[in-house]
């Protein structure tokens, strides 16, 4: 096993799991998109406990 076989085993699980994700955030949009309500989507920056890295 080479030292990049473990990245990129975590890399299929989180794409497996953020598509499950995103898919869910896609149709809770559209169904926004299709109501008669009045609606603003917030999303949240990325925090950080300081300056961000260089």
């Amino acid at each position: 096993m080479t030292r990049s076989a473990p990245r990129r085993c975590r890399n299929a699980s989180s794409t497996a799991v953020l598509r499950g994700i995103y898919a869910n955030k896609a149709a809770a949009e559209e169904l926004l998109r299709s109501s008669d309500l009045d609606w603003t989507l917030v999303y949240p920056t990325t925090l950080t406990n300081g300056a961000l890295p260089v």
